[in-house]
């Protein structure tokens, strides 16, 4: 067969094939939450790990792509468009009645660690917060909280005193004013946000680390298998050969903060019913934090 007609066969098989065939593969938008807080990096954390999450998919589901909403909504707002159908994924810590609201992809995305949480603190209750104090001491205390946030709900159980406000800003410039006598904060995002609301009245305690039962996940709509099944499978992906807690600590925002809390040289405060918490599992965890960072 002489080149011409190995040229016409081309041709005609090339028209002639199916279309779907030709056309490029389908991608797939997921639309997630707009960061609701400003100048926050550790916030991107959740739409950096989306989107290996969503890479890693590609071979079994196809290309995907992400986009974020127009606007910023708090968590219930966010929670409540997964069903309406006007965002696709969010991720929130995770309770009974978030997960009755929409589905959970049980992934945990702090690897349990949402729940470890260091104070900070007006300057007038320094003394407050020695080497010596213990958990009925801190419970004494004013704590400001979010509104319905689970760890809320967790430490008002436990007899903390806690307020709430409506207002994420709140929790520090109210803390700053007098208002409050500190605030709870997880350890990856504690240095970042002191960086965002500076004041010269606030100060992060050094000396303990409060710990309870705590995860965020993503969540989607409770009807939405195909992309829970699809974000499930990309996550374990990424987590083959246990890697996902170097992603964790090794995410810059991350990485640059934890060497500065010193969290091997904390008095631990176990907060937990359930008893599955245990100071050794958390000295254990940290230990396998600090070998990750290195």
């Amino acid at each position: 067969m002489n080149l011409n007609k190995i040229l016409i066969l081309l041709l005609v098989t090339y028209f002639f094939m199916p279309v779907s065939v030709l056309a490029e593969p389908e991608i797939t938008i997921i639309k997630h939450a707009k960061v609701l807080e400003n100048n926050d990096p550790q916030k991107n954390f959740f739409i950096y790990i989306l989107d290996l999450a969503c890479k890693a998919s590609e071979d079994k589901y196809g290309p995907c792509k992400l986009e974020a909403s127009d606007v910023p909504m708090l968590q219930e707002r966010q929670l409540k468009s997964l069903n309406s159908g006007l965002l696709d994924i969010t991720w929130t810590a995770s309770s009974h009645k978030r997960e009755r609201q929409a589905r959970a992809i049980k992934f945990p995305l702090m690897a349990g660690m949402l729940g470890y949480r260091v104070a900070v603190y007006n300057k007038t209750f320094k003394k407050q917060f020695s080497k010596t104090a213990s958990t009925n001491d801190l419970k004494k205390l004013i704590l400001v909280q979010g509104l319905d946030w689970p760890d809320t709900i967790i430490l008002k159980k436990h007899h903390f005193n806690v307020h709430e406000t409506n207002w994420y800003e709140h929790l520090y410039t109210d803390t700053a004013k007098g208002l409050y006598d500190y605030i709870l904060r997880g350890v990856f995002e504690v240095k970042s946000e002191l960086n965002n609301y500076q004041s010269p009245n606030l100060e992060m305690d050094k000396n303990h680390l409060i710990v309870y039962p705590l995860h965020i996940y993503y969540f989607v709509a409770k009807d939405n298998t195909a992309l829970a099944e699809r974000i499930e499978y990309g996550l374990n992906q990424l987590n083959k050969n246990n890697n996902y807690i170097s992603l964790l600590v090794n995410f810059p925002p991350h990485k640059n903060s934890l060497p500065l809390l010193d969290l091997t040289k904390r008095k631990i405060h176990i907060i937990d019913d359930t008893k599955r918490i245990s100071k050794e599992n958390v000295s254990a965890m940290l230990e396998q934090v600090r070998q990750a960072s290195h």
